[in-house]
């Protein structure tokens, strides 16, 4: 009789510690949404210098018209570091990234510090005459 209670008194401790260990796993683990929460509190860029995109002479022929999205990332300087296209006519592909990549921003800043942040802009070919607006996502 002694034996069993001293292994239910040994399993009885180690399921506590298990416990234990497992209550202060969960909360010395970091939560993937603090980085979006984060994120979501960082302030920004702004455009500070915007270059108008060069309607293509090929797409003046053919009279065609589109919206470009350019996703951007822009650096702690305010440059932009990379950028590629995400929607929109191949043939505007081009124009745009030459454009964006000559803009210049105040960088995002989260907590007062500037941070690397990814923004999106939006390139409107319309008229054979582009006009831009910048939108952050």
């Amino acid at each position: 009789m002694k034996y069993k209670a001293d292994v239910f008194a040994v399993l009885t401790v180690l399921l506590l510690l298990l416990g234990a260990g497992y209550a202060q796993q969960n909360q010395t683990n970091t939560n993937p949404d603090d980085q979006q929460v984060a994120s979501e509190k960082a302030q920004p860029p702004k455009a500070v210098h915007r270059q108008m995109p060069i309607y293509p002479q090929e797409a003046k022929g053919k009279r065609l018209q589109a919206t470009v999205v350019v996703e951007a990332v822009v650096d702690k300087q305010g440059n932009v570091s990379s950028a590629r296209m995400i929607s929109g006519l191949k043939i505007f592909e081009d124009a745009s990234l030459t454009a964006i990549k000559a803009w210049k921003f105040s960088p995002a800043t989260l907590e007062g510090h500037p941070v690397e942040q990814k923004t999106q802009i939006r390139f409107e070919f319309r008229d054979y005459n582009p006009e831009a607006s910048a939108f952050a996502k």
